[in-house]
């Protein structure tokens, strides 16, 4: 179940990076072509990865079917409105006290749960024209790669070593390919 774990886990990694393309694109569509080069480093560099799992995987006997729960429930939507509602405050308050530079911490702490918060706040802020593009693309980039950290060390401390040996490759993937992504820009 190791390897079924660790390619849940990438996956759903990825899915993140396609989720904030699309919020880009609906929400901001002029800051679209700085965030692709980002996020499709990222993606691009995680679909590589996924794949190299998914083979590994087929390779493998059969895993049981797992049981899926609803993942819409009340508690959770109202948790994240309160959460963006924590963020897009912080954010606000902290580009108006200390510029740029207040909205990257933010994005550093609120990115260790949660990157649609700060992602959304950026691209208000950006709307608002409180935040130049660069500075909306890197606050996305500190944020995922706090994600990125952050769900490497969970693998890590709940999986063991064995599910970090898996997962940490595909993690570190995403990130050199946001990084380079966001170098190209």
């Amino acid at each position: 179940m190791t390897g079924m774990a660790a390619l849940i886990i990438l996956l759903a990694n990825w899915v993140v990076l396609v989720r904030l393309s699309v919020l880009v694109a609906v929400l901001q569509p002029g800051l679209l072509r700085p965030m692709l080069g980002l996020l499709g480093g990222g993606a691009l560099a995680g679909l590589a990865m996924l794949y190299v799992f998914w083979r590994r995987l087929a390779e493998k006997p059969a895993t049981p079917v797992l049981d899926m729960k609803n993942p819409t429930e009340l508690r959770a939507a109202i948790g994240f409105g309160l959460l963006y509602a924590g963020v897009l405050f912080a954010a606000a308050w902290l580009s108006d006290w200390v510029g740029s530079h207040g909205v990257y911490a933010v994005a550093l702490v609120s990115g260790l749960t949660d990157v649609d918060a700060i992602t959304l706040s950026s691209l208000r802020l950006f709307g608002l024209g409180n935040l130049e593009a660069d500075q909306a693309v890197t606050t996305v980039l500190l944020a995922l790669l706090a994600n990125i950290a952050f769900k490497s060390g969970l693998a890590t401390v709940i999986g063991g070593t064995g599910l970090a040996r898996q997962v940490l490759p595909g993690m570190a993937a995403v990130a050199a390919g946001l990084l380079a992504g966001w170098l190209i820009l």
